[in-house]
């Protein structure tokens, strides 16, 4: 604030006035610059700046700093006069005045090129009063253990507006420490990052190295998880060792893993199955397979210097799309030692033996076997169920499968797989039906089959050509076995008729006495599904049977003379005459005549589906 102050004694007070602008500034008319009217004490005078250079400053700031304790915190009213005792404000002087700031005049503010006089100044200061200082900082809190409740507290100081005696100031309002509630953190635990690994114990040989970290906790309380130490290996490579190997002939060589003799070699020779050379096949040592020792050349020969004559060393040779083989080598007392041999082109690996179809109870055991060959003979099996690979270490499994204590989720397709270097394949797959505890292994209803009647036989008030007789479904059931672990079962129980009903049909000019199947029980399995069986064959089989016709009929002697003198071509005429008929299908067919007797049996391998009796009984001589 700039402002023109007249100062002069008036009682002991200074009394304002209003104030007026000249020359650009504003300047106070008054005695004093003040902030209370009060009758308050009044500083001793200070000077401490000289008109000299830039002007007078009598800045509270540096009051303060040269007296300390004679100017009281918040002044109230200010007097300013010359050395000359002259009022501020009769000087005609521009000045600047502030009761924060203190009080400064500045000569180049001075009209007609004046220079600011020597002032000093005092400080109206009011009654001695107290206040408080301003709060501390929070101090710690009180309790220091972890996941607990304490006090905080901080601090503040009464003091006064003027230097005085202690007990002499007067008291301030209030309290001078202050409290609140803390609490302090959870108690946890955790490791510091893994420090550095510490040498190893070793040089060579195998050895440990060591590397650590801290808990880092709150409280006893509590402990990390997990190790504070851990070890790992090191000095793998081996120590130099003096190598033990005795040899008869010759000297151990660095990895001391055989003998060579210096000066002695070993020649081969290498050709197909056809006689030719077989060239860039690897030599090596059945032991170290991996370490190719030579390769045969354009001729399929090689040479293998360092065997040793009287040592009958093992060879394995390799070449793609052969059979490895190993072959021992035939020496002498020359330095000379040979092989020849010839090579099996690779053959992709094919199953002789495919697992079987099985059924059991819930609680039982089974075998699936399978068994591959080929060059190479494969060397390791796989396992598969509905297409999923079965864990080996689980399953304890390589040719064969064994599954114990069944349950029904295990019921499903398992087919078996094998590889060698020549290639891969797989078995057929093998159902295996695991039936529950309690549940029905055999529905007790023979399922439809519709059997064709006779062109001539029209039953009243239908139009069908076919009867429904009923049957047994296809499919092997449980039952008692001798032994369960084998790759076949020892006998095989199926769907079979338990008892059969006999009916009547009219056909018009004759009638038709077929017998249906009518309740369906487990039997033992057996291949009656075939219409190549006779009556009686059928009837032993629990079959519902075939209509008869009896337009055509066949000499049962002459057929027998038939045979006897011309088999095969009695057969092929059976297979022609057969071919004629609705519904027959013949692919391979053959005679079988039982030792030391006149009968003969006509076994149709293939299934001949026909619906005639008369040709059925064709089978059972």
């Amino acid at each position: 604030m700039s402002a023109l102050l007249s100062v002069g004694f008036g009682q002991g007070s200074l009394r304002p006035r209003h104030p007026s602008v000249d020359s650009g500034h504003e300047a106070y008319n008054s005695y004093s610059y003040s902030q209370s009217t009060a009758v308050t004490e009044w500083t001793s005078w200070f000077n401490i700046d000289h008109p000299g250079g830039n002007g007078d400053y009598e800045r509270l700031e540096a009051i303060r700093f040269y007296y300390r304790e004679r100017v009281c915190v918040r002044p109230t009213a200010m007097e300013v006069r010359t050395t000359d005792w002259v009022s501020a404000a009769d000087t005609g002087e521009v000045v600047h005045s502030s009761l924060d700031k203190g009080f400064w005049c500045v000569n180049k503010e001075q009209p007609h090129g004046r220079i600011c006089s020597n002032y000093h100044v005092r400080f109206q200061c009011p009654p001695v009063q107290s206040y408080w200082s301003d709060w501390s900082e929070w101090g710690p809190c009180s309790t220091s253990v972890c996941n607990d409740a304490g006090i905080q507290t901080r601090h503040r100081k009464c003091l006064s507006s003027q230097p005085m005696p202690l007990l002499l100031v007067p008291a301030c309002q209030g309290h001078h420490t202050d409290r609140r509630e803390c609490s302090t953190p959870p108690c946890t635990a955790k490791w510091s990052p893994w420090g550095q690994w510490g040498d190893c114990s070793v040089s060579c040989g195998g050895g440990r190295r060591v590397r650590r970290r801290t808990c880092i906790k709150n409280s006893p309380t509590v402990q990390c998880t997990g190790r504070p130490a851990e070890m790992q290996k090191c000095g793998k490579s081996p120590c130099p060792v003096r190598c033990q190997m005795s040899c008869s002939e010759g000297r151990p060589i660095e990895d001391c893993s055989r003998c060579v003799c210096d000066g002695h070699v070993l020649l081969g020779e290498v050709h197909s199955m056809t006689g030719v050379p077989v060239s860039g096949a690897s030599v090596s040592l059945p032991s170290q397979p991996k370490v190719i020792l030579a390769r045969t050349d354009n001729k399929g020969q090689f040479k293998l210097p360092g065997v040793c004559s009287s040592s009958s060393a093992l060879v394995s040779i390799r070449k793609d799309k052969f059979a490895p083989v190993t072959v021992a080598a035939t020496s002498n007392t020359t330095g000379r030692s040979w092989i020849k041999t010839v090579l099996k082109t690779a053959e992709k690996p094919y199953i002789v033996k495919h697992p079987e179809d099985k059924v059991r109870y819930e609680g039982g055991r089974v075998l699936l076997c399978c068994k591959a060959t080929g060059s190479p003979l494969p060397d390791k099996y796989y396992w598969y169920h509905n297409g999923t690979l079965l864990d080996r270490k689980v399953n304890k499994y390589e040719e064969d499968l064994v599954l114990r204590d069944l349950r029904p989720e295990q019921s499903g397709h398992y087919y078996c797989k094998t590889s060698s270097s020549a290639g891969s394949i797989k078995s057929a797959p093998a159902l295996l039906t695991v039936i529950a505890k309690g549940a029905a292994a055999c529905n007790s209803s023979p399922e439809p089959h519709l059997v064709r009647m006779p062109v001539d036989c029209v039953q009243p008030g239908t139009d069908s050509a076919f009867y429904n007789a009923g049957r047994c479904p296809h499919n092997k059931c449980p039952g008692p076995l001798d032994y369960d672990l084998r790759c076949r079962d020892g006998a095989g129980f199926c769907c079979a008729v338990k008892t059969m009903e006999a009916r009547t049909i009219n056909c018009g000019s004759y009638n038709q006495n077929p017998r249906v199947a009518k309740e369906i029980a487990i039997g033992r399995c057996f291949d009656g599904t075939s219409d190549g069986f006779s009556r009686e064959m059928k009837a032993d089989a629990g079959i519902a049977l075939t209509f008869h016709c009896p337009e055509r009929k066949i000499n049962r002697e002459g057929l027998f003379q038939r045979l006897q003198t011309n088999p095969g071509q009695t057969l092929a005429q059976m297979a022609r005459d057969m071919r004629e008929l609705e519904g027959v299908q013949v692919q391979r067919s053959r005679v079988v005549a039982y030792p030391g007797s006149k009968y003969y049996f006509i076994d149709l391998e293939s299934r001949v589906i026909v619906d005639n009796l008369m040709l059925l009984s064709m089978n059972h001589f």
